[in-house]
């Protein structure tokens, strides 16, 4: 598409005016998928108010753009003329304006990055946090099930050897588990212990 800000086909009242090529030597042969396409901007007479389509709201744009201090909500629904409003708003700015711009947008880039691995870590604070817990919780129920483990042989068998107490309170949950079930019916602690830990 050729778009224009003066008028080429004074005769045409259309503002987007289509050409197809045709033969001279036959002007019956028209090759409908070559065409040229031209849009007049003088043409263009449409308020804001009456934009309808996207193809109005860039004509619309394209005769206005460098009146525009802001982009107007009419057009702001179409996310490229916003990105095209844009480019030509940063046409007019001096070299240093887009070196301050471009310093903004790396800070804005280098805030957003700290953002996303603050959020980073402290989710990774609390999984490890939970992951602690759960652990704490079943290293305390197995502190506990020792405890209880190494008062009743006590009780039972009236003394328990510094090795078999440190054995004890070393194990995990299913073996304290598998040595308190052995115990109700033990007659020796060699009933409790099957390797026979004296």
């Amino acid at each position: 598409m050729t778009i224009t800000d003066f008028t080429m086909f004074p005769d045409l009242s259309r503002v987007v005016s289509r050409f197809r090529l045709r033969a001279d030597e036959n002007p019956l042969i028209c090759h409908r998928d070559l065409e040229l396409v031209f849009a007049e901007l003088p043409k263009f007479t449409s308020t804001e108010a009456q934009l309808a389509s996207t193809l109005d709201r860039w004509l619309y744009f394209l005769k206005t753009a460098r009146d525009l201090t802001a982009i107007p909500q009419s057009l702001a629904v179409e996310p490229a003329i916003v990105h095209a409003f844009e480019i030509a708003n940063r046409a007019g700015w001096t070299e240093e304006e887009l070196d301050e711009l471009e310093k903004r947008e790396m800070w804005i880039g280098e805030q957003r990055h700290i953002l996303e691995l603050a959020r980073a870590a402290e989710q990774k604070a609390q999984e490890a946090e939970q992951k602690g817990a759960v652990r704490g919780r079943a290293e305390g129920r197995a502190e506990g099930k020792a405890e209880t483990l190494l008062r009743q042989l006590r009780r039972r068998f009236h003394s328990v050897s510094a090795e078999m107490e440190t054995r004890v309170l070393n194990a995990d949950g299913p073996q304290l588990d598998d040595w308190l079930d052995r115990f109700v019916d033990a007659k020796a602690l060699t009933d409790v212990f099957t390797d026979r830990v004296h």
